[in-house]
């Protein structure tokens, strides 16, 4: 488990986006979730501020939550050669208290939330023709799609068409991590 002193900002707490197993997991204990959650078809986002929130901003799912609360506040920093690249976010308060095991441990978590979403999209996408458009949706609910927008569309002059091929390249993304799954012979 990523060890850190958490001020309870609740800054981390907003938009989150969960596999739809996860979803349907937190929601059979807490009901309460489906009031913000935009079901995509192949994810979930918990849109605003998570409604699981205390008023003192802990988390009263804290031992059901998903892979993407429990890797922060390591983030995606990047790509490289050997996929994403990961370290403490810039917006956490607390993020400096992160250890190098923090940050393998998060890797981890990482790849078993690609694998899940990559497999959900793969499904979907094979039995929904709005599919495309369901993931540009999603994308742009995504602040590293939003933070990319300057990058992408100065060398295009159509947003829809930058978005395309982000989606393009994030769904090669997660087909790669499953197909390397399937090789290494693990759980897909």
């Amino acid at each position: 488990m990523i060890t850190m002193d958490c001020e309870k900002c609740g800054k981390c707490c907003v938009n989150v986006p969960i596999t739809v197993e996860e979803y349907q997991h937190i929601v059979e204990q807490f009901p309460g979730i489906a009031s913000a959650a935009i079901d995509y078809g192949f994810a979930v986002e918990i849109h605003g501020p998570c409604p699981l929130l205390a008023p003192d901003h802990s988390c009263t799912a804290y031992e059901l939550r998903a892979r993407v609360c429990r890797m922060f506040p390591v983030v995606v920093t990047g790509k490289d050669e050997n996929g994403f690249t990961m370290g403490p976010s810039d917006y956490c308060p607390r993020a400096t208290t992160v250890s190098s095991a923090d940050i393998e441990q998060a890797k981890e978590l990482r790849q078993e939330y690609n694998a899940e979403m990559a497999k959900n999209w793969q499904e979907y996408q094979q039995t929904h023709p709005d599919a495309a458009s369901m993931a540009l949706h999603f994308l742009a609910s995504r602040s590293p799609l939003e933070m990319q927008d300057e990058k992408i569309s100065e060398g295009s002059n159509s947003t829809t068409e930058s978005r395309h091929d982000t989606l393009v390249t994030v769904i090669q993304d997660y087909e790669a991590t499953l197909g390397r799954r399937k090789k290494k012979g693990l759980k897909t």
